[in-house]
């Protein structure tokens, strides 16, 4: 033990200690906690940015988000990678394109349901956004683990 460090508890030989138990990044529970808290921010930031292009720059509201979906995956992909499911692997031109060609499925989903609704029903657009946002998380998260944790685990294997 090093000189000034706090004390470990001794754990008995062969009895996994409780942070082997507990592996936080290993339970679903926290990684999606992660994604929802790491998405929130950007999902405020996408709430803004169209407000800003449809109210302030007064952009048609299909093309508007077309740019917040844009922004949105960009940074989302950073995230995901780095802080929701904590893989080791470097960020590349080639992965970010493979996970854009994967988002864009749930993207084009998004974007269809979101321009066909604004523009034949009454509902107000950032009512919209909220809603296909929060619809699409749990298969989007889904998808997004067999991205990046499977290319990890294929990673790890000799």
């Amino acid at each position: 033990m090093k000189k000034g460090a706090p004390p470990q508890p001794h754990v008995p030989s062969g009895t996994p200690g409780l942070q082997t138990l507990l592996r936080p990044s290993d339970k679903l529970a926290v990684k999606f906690l992660r994604f929802w808290s790491f998405g929130l921010p950007m999902f405020l930031a996408g709430i803004a940015l169209n407000l800003l292009l449809v109210r302030g720059m007064h952009m048609y509201k299909p093309l508007a988000y077309v740019f917040v979906l844009a922004a949105q995956t960009s940074v989302n992909f950073a995230f995901c990678n780095w802080f929701v499911f904590q893989t080791n692997g470097r960020l590349s031109w080639m992965r970010f394109l493979e996970f854009v060609a994967l988002i864009l499925l749930f993207r084009s989903v998004e974007w269809c349901a979101y321009a066909l609704l604004v523009t034949h029903t009454s509902i107000p657009f950032l009512v919209l956004q909220a809603c296909l946002m929060g619809t699409l998380a749990i298969p989007k998260f889904i998808t997004l683990r067999m991205f990046f944790e499977g290319r990890e685990r294929a990673r790890q294997k000799p």
